[in-house]
């Protein structure tokens, strides 16, 4: 997966960390919602808060 966050709008983010994966599972156990640990910049140096979670959805694809 690339370091990068894609908004609604299509804005591009570039980020120096994205990890921590954790699945949302609906009802019937299909993941609907990854959600990641991030922070855009080198978060280890710092001390100010900078890291923060994403949540993005997941479409789902039927394989044929």
């Amino acid at each position: 997966m690339k370091k990068e966050l894609i908004l609604k709008d299509g804005t591009q983010i570039k980020v120096n960390r994205l990890e921590r994966p954790q699945l949302l599972l609906d009802e019937n156990d299909d993941p609907i919602v990854l959600f990641a640990a991030c922070s855009i910049d080198n978060a280890y140096p710092k001390q100010d808060g900078g890291t923060f979670n994403v949540q993005i959805p997941l479409k789902k694809v039927r394989v044929k």
